[in-house]
């Protein structure tokens, strides 16, 4: 899930403004520094014990990169747009519309450190799934009211 995380911070990078892109940034960011806290206090995980899920969040984190790698391909060196397309993705709908996909995706990270966190007896591993869960909620809640009109 971190390495997920980590994909979507990046991925948000090619969005380069003050829209609501860079309040999902800063909720992730948050979720990025909790995680590691639990994950520093949870038993290591038996090997191949996530079985799907594991493969659900590779292919997550390969479409992620995918998006980010298609849009940077427009780009020469220091952002210099190379196609029409590179002026394209810089429209704010264009930029709405990632943010807004970007915001579904914290959603889906919310639901997935829910289902870590399940069970966990830990009071500091709880604390921190919940900070990681309050942190992608609002990153998803003020991503899709911030891209309200972006479908």
């Amino acid at each position: 899930m971190d390495q997920f995380l980590a994909d979507l911070a990046v991925g948000l990078s090619v969005i380069d403004d003050a829209s609501p892109a860079s309040e999902i940034s800063f909720h992730l960011e948050r979720a990025r520094d909790a995680l590691p806290t639990a994950q520093r206090l949870l038993p290591p995980p038996a090997a191949n014990s996530f079985g799907s899920a594991g493969d659900g969040i590779s292919g997550a984190t390969a479409a992620v990169n995918a998006v980010r790698d298609v849009i940077e391909s427009h780009h020469g060196p220091n952002r210099v747009p190379l196609t029409a397309y590179a002026y394209a993705f810089s429209t704010r709908p264009a930029r709405d519309y990632l943010a807004r996909r970007f915001a579904e995706l914290a959603w889906v990270a919310n639901r997935m450190a829910l289902v870590l966190g399940q069970g966990i007896e830990d009071p500091g591993v709880e604390a921190a799934f919940v900070d990681v869960r309050s942190s992608l909620a609002k990153a998803a809640v003020f991503g899709r009211e911030g891209t309200r009109n972006a479908d």
